[in-house]
């Protein structure tokens, strides 16, 4: 079985169970095992997010998930890291001060207007193979 791009293995196996007094039942059981590492990445919208924050206004969050999409459903992104440069080489980390503006947090990411000024990053998804890609807020 494959859904284009990961080959999954699938078992079928029965587990009987009996009781002490002799019943028993049968339940069939399959399971899937999904091979990752073909999988792509890739950006739903490669248009590049604005948003303007008054200082002191509430925080403004957005689920990352929904940006990102993988070839292999069985291979999501596992991590969503912020960044200051798009080249996964090279990558660098936020100050503790940019970190103040936004921030991520599970697949969530947090802007908010600590510091005035204009803060251009990047949002780095990763695969559990180490598949990747770029989003520049």
């Amino acid at each position: 079985m494959t859904d284009g791009t990961v080959t999954s293995l699938v078992f079928a196996f029965k587990i009987k169970a009996t009781a002490e007094g002799g019943v028993s039942a049968t339940k069939d059981i399959s399971l899937t095992i999904a091979v990752c590492g073909d999988e792509s990445l890739s950006v739903v919208d490669a248009a590049v997010f604005e948003k303007t924050l008054d200082i002191g206004a509430a925080d403004f969050t957005l689920d990352l998930s929904s940006l990102f999409t993988s070839s292999d459903v069985y291979c999501p992104v596992q991590v969503y890291a912020p960044k200051t440069n798009n080249d996964f080489a090279s990558q660098q980390d936020p100050t503790a001060a940019q970190l103040l503006n936004y921030f991520i947090t599970g697949n969530t990411l947090t802007m908010s207007a600590e510091a005035e000024g204009t803060f251009d990053f990047y949002v780095l998804a990763t695969t559990i193979t180490n598949k990747f890609v770029f989003k520049k807020f």
